[in-house]
């Protein structure tokens, strides 16, 4: 079967009022958040490495040109969308579904396509919609057998959407759509290697992704065609990324577009710091307020977790710590923290000398664990006159799946840690709400240019 041409399908007919009313709201929610959190970031050295790349080598004075936010220069579309997105990324706090990050690539791109082109709120939400749906077809099976290669779900999955959801805005025709996602095959790619390592690659990966998928969008748009086998082709995605081509990875998912909404399954972190260090650091911190957990009495600390989390790049990790990549990843770091000082900002993620958090890293085992589901665990503390005290977290999907009003909140509450304008938060948050009915993007842009 076509693949790409079954999703382009789903991408062509999807229109905002036909929606239902939850799928709606979450695309808003995911929109704001994407927005409200990614522009925290400004501050941060991961975006301002790749504003100072973008400015110096994607700035043009003619042709098409897209608002880097938080700044207000003008560069071109792809440079824009390069620098936008790994601002979006900064703080290491954005949905999440599955293992992608969608609203880091998928809203800096339609927001780039939208300032260049003809474009209702209500187009862009929908060209939103449609590329987390495009991104959980490809993602949902077939990322838990890329992922234990060392392939990194954002950079390869997300693009897919980022393609779909500006072929979508840029109004292409159905063979189009499956065209920029046929190409947008040949151009994904991105490992893990940076969070065992420490270091910073992957804030740019997401990036150069969202870069390639929209440059796929605009060469399909000129009329360059993509391989019809670019998926289940014998050195297609499929059989390279996932290391088979079956079409029972897809089959349900490009069975259900339209039916089941995979968007209503975007969870948001409440913390920056890893998807798979949030509920460690939540329910340790916790249990250390329940019981009043003196950290010098600590003797030692066991977490028990699932194996495809706690073999995850980066999760193991107990120092030395000399970068916030380290810090984010750790589970050991995220837990000393919470019962240390029970709350977790990116600065305090970039604290690297604290004795009262590292005594308690050297004291944490991270256990391997198959009793416990994705995300979910378990923390034993043993204090130094042998009392016990442990705490199991076993959430639903619905746990970090945050309505909108509840969304709203941590956006105040991130803005007021890196000292955003209350009166700007307040300002984001009505565009987003009322992006369906605006006629274009333009006032939610220039709110964006500025810090």
């Amino acid at each position: 079967m076509d693949i790409a041409k079954a999703l382009a399908e789903f991408v062509d007919q999807v229109e905002f009022d036909q929606l239902p009313e939850d799928v709606k709201e979450k695309s808003k929610t995911c929109f704001m958040n994407s927005i409200g959190i990614g522009i925290s970031g400004y501050e941060l050295g991961p975006a301002g490495h790749a504003k100072h790349v973008a400015k110096e080598f994607d700035s043009k004075e003619s042709g098409r040109r897209a608002t880097l936010f938080m700044d207000g220069a003008k560069l071109s579309m792809p440079g824009a969308v390069a620098a936008n997105t790994v601002l979006f990324h900064s703080r290491a706090q954005e949905d999440t579904l599955g293992g992608t990050h969608n609203g880091t690539m998928i809203v800096p791109v339609v927001l780039a396509v939208a300032e260049n082109f003809p474009c209702t709120g209500k187009e862009i939400l929908a060209a939103t919609l449609a590329g987390y749906e495009v991104t959980a077809v490809l993602e949902r099976k077939m990322a838990k057998l890329s992922t234990p290669k060392g392939f990194r779900p954002s950079a390869i999955y997300v693009t897919f959407g980022v393609a779909a959801a500006a072929a979508k805005l840029l109004k292409l025709s159905k063979e189009q759509i499956a065209d920029a996602i046929r190409i947008t095959a040949s151009l994904v790619g991105g490992i893990q290697e940076s969070f065992a390592a420490g270091t910073t690659e992957w804030f740019y990966q997401n990036g150069c992704a969202a870069r390639n998928g929209l440059t796929a969008a605009l060469l399909a748009r000129d009329g360059v065609t993509g391989a019809e086998s670019a998926f289940d082709g014998y050195k297609g995605f499929m059989n390279v990324f996932a290391g088979e081509n079956d079409y029972e990875l897809v089959r349900e998912g490009i069975e259900n577009l339209g039916k089941e909404y995979r968007i209503r399954n975007v969870t948001f972190k409440f913390n920056p710091c890893c998807a798979i260090a949030q509920t460690p650091f939540i329910v340790s911190c916790e249990l250390a307020d329940e019981k009043k957990i003196d950290h010098e009495q600590i003797e030692s600390i066991h977490y028990h977790m699932n194996p495809f989390d706690s073999n995850y790049p980066g999760t193991k990790g107990k120092g030395p710590f000399v970068s916030d990549t380290q810090t984010t990843m750790s589970c050991a770091f995220n837990i000393a923290n919470a019962i240390v000082n029970r709350t977790c900002t990116k600065k305090g993620q970039q604290v690297f000398d604290d004795e009262r958090i590292l005594n308690l890293v050297d004291r944490t085992t991270v256990v391997d664990d198959d009793h416990y589901p994705i995300l979910c665990g378990k923390v034993v503390i043993k204090m130094k006159d042998g009392t016990v005290y442990e705490k199991e977290m076993m959430i639903t999907e619905e746990y970090y799946q945050l309505s909108w009003e509840e969304n709203a909140k941590l956006m105040i509450k991130v803005h007021d840690e890196v000292g955003l304008d209350p009166n700007k938060t307040k300002k984001l948050l009505d565009l987003v709400y009322t992006l369906e009915t605006a006629e274009n993007a333009d006032a939610l842009i220039e709110e964006m240019s500025r810090p």
